[in-house]
């Protein structure tokens, strides 16, 4: 079964899409008022499968071949879906009297068929045009579950179809920029190759969140004719914060020693986040916000320690794991290193710096250093989480690296646009692809914009609805002194700055 105006065209021809699309352009934006519940998730289900229709039409002019993989993907979740109601109708009967044996034959015979059903499909999709894209077993065992509801079938589906449909779009307009700009991009970053580039690899970093109807980072790797290759990070966001606190850390570094808290050097690396057309840039609107950083060449704390001996390796910080480590010379200066780091960053409120945000480089020679790799949180109350399980030694600030701290500080919010935090990504990231969560997420939100904002109209839970459709993380930003939800562009704004 399929609801109205979901992108399911009856042959494979592209401009027969843009006529289906046309003939659903009467589609309404706006909420109708009052509806609660299984209504407003229906409602948000039926704009996803309209946004689903955009999604495709963009794709099929970057990559026909994928946008045709794309629409069989949708198709073949329809005899999915049909036997659902097969296996809900004999699952219930079976958790209502688990007893009967009647009923328990009849569950396990329908649950199998089922199973090879899935497999079939998953087998049938397994090329998706890149490797990146993948329906596994995993991602489908959702549909086992014997208590889900016709409700949690359409959830998951449109989560699924989401998912990779937002990849593999993204990937294609990633690599469309990749490919118009990559002389601008070497030069940005000073590489020269002799010979001619051959060769241009994209692949997503693993285990990363989604924003923005789920795009995530991406790896980017330029290969050349004599061997060389040049590896930088792609991300679907504004650096601005992040540019602003490495070009402090720069500042930070030349200033004379006696102006200087410990001496060690911060972190620094490049980050491109501008690309004006006067210079030559050539944007894609559909690419949305980007930034292209320098690859660090170092390990997260997940990948230091060995998941199977650490089971709360992901409640590690970089704190813990250096603390874990044995005294000695280089375990000290990591120590100093750290230290002066969350004290400088604690000053400009930066947070989340949980364990996928930070990298430890050059652990085995005599200066190994610590680097932050997502620095566009700002959290006032919950700390970096740097220093986390490690006892916090106070570092004095000298008073010239305060000055240029607060210059900073002051522009967050107003002037540089800041993503804000109302809880952890860690517990936000707990409750991806929860429905159920929308409405909670929306009390706390509320919670938290009445505390510090002035709140403005606006239906929050639809908002979250909307973001767990496509599997993404929710997050705010605060700008002239608007909360924002997502991004600037999109004109949701949930709250207005206190007067004082």
């Amino acid at each position: 079964m399929t609801s109205k105006g979901e992108f399911n065209p009856e042959n494979s021809n592209i401009e027969s899409w843009a006529i289906f699309a046309n003939k659903s352009s009467g589609k309404s934006d706006q909420q109708p008022q009052d509806i609660q519940g299984v209504e407003k998730i229906n409602w948000q289900i039926v704009q996803s499968q309209y946004a689903r229709i955009d999604k495709l039409n963009v794709l099929a002019s970057l990559n026909p071949s994928t946008c045709l993989k794309m629409s069989r993907l949708a198709r073949g979740f329809d005899e999915i879906e049909r036997f659902f109601l097969v296996y809900h109708d004999a699952a219930k009967k079976h958790l209502s009297n688990e007893t009967n044996r009647e009923y328990a034959k009849e569950y396990a015979k329908v649950r199998e068929k089922f199973e090879r059903l899935i497999r079939k499909f998953v087998d049938d999709h397994g090329d998706l045009g890149h490797e990146d894209l993948k329906i596994d077993k995993i991602d489908m065992d959702v549909f086992l579950t014997s208590e889900n509801t016709k409700l949690d079938f359409l959830v998951n589906k449109e989560i699924i179809l989401n998912t990779v449909l937002n990849k593999a779009l993204y990937i294609e307009q990633v690599k469309k920029f990749i490919q118009d700009n990559q002389e601008l991009i070497l030069k940005e970053f000073n590489i020269s190759f002799s010979e001619d580039i051959t060769g241009i690899q994209i692949h997503f970093v693993s285990n990363d969140e989604t924003h923005n109807k789920g795009k995530m980072p991406v790896f980017v790797s330029f290969y050349s004719g004599e061997g060389r290759v040049f590896k930088c990070v792609c991300k679907p966001r504004s650096a601005i914060v992040d540019k602003a606190i490495i070009s402090l850390f720069n500042e930070i570094n030349v200033l004379h020693a006696d102006e200087l808290s410990p001496p060690h050097r911060l972190p620094t690396y490049t980050i491109v986040n501008e690309f004006p057309l006067s210079k030559g840039w050539k944007r894609s609107g559909s690419t949305g916000e980007i930034s292209i950083w320098e690859h660090v060449d170092g390990k997260t704390v997940e990948e230091l320690v060995n998941p199977s001996k650490d089971k709360h390796v992901q409640s590690r910080s970089v704190g813990r794991y250096i603390r874990s480590l044995k005294q000695s010379p280089k375990r000290e200066m990591l120590v100093q290193k750290l230290q002066r780091m969350d004290a400088i960053l604690t000053a400009l409120n930066i947070g989340d710096l949980h364990w996928q945000n930070v990298m430890i480089r050059d652990l085995g020679t005599d200066n190994p250093e610590i680097i932050p790799i997502d620095l566009e949180i700002v959290e006032e109350h919950e700390g970096t989480l740097l220093s986390s399980g490690f006892k916090k030694v106070p570092v004095t600030i000298r008073s010239r690296e305060k000055d240029l701290i607060e210059q900073l500080k002051k522009k967050f919010g107003y002037s540089i646009p800041c993503r804000l935090l109302f809880l952890g990504t860690q517990e936000l990231g707990g409750m991806i692809g929860l429905y159920e969560s929308s409405e909670p997420l929306a009390r706390k939100l509320e919670s938290y914009v009445e505390e510090k904002f002035e709140k403005q109209e606006g239906d929050l839970q639809s908002m979250f609805l909307e973001d767990t459709l496509n599997h993404d993380v929710s997050y705010l930003t605060g700008y002239e002194g608007k909360l924002y939800f997502g991004l600037i562009e999109n004109q949701r704004i949930v709250g207005q700055k206190k007067k004082t």
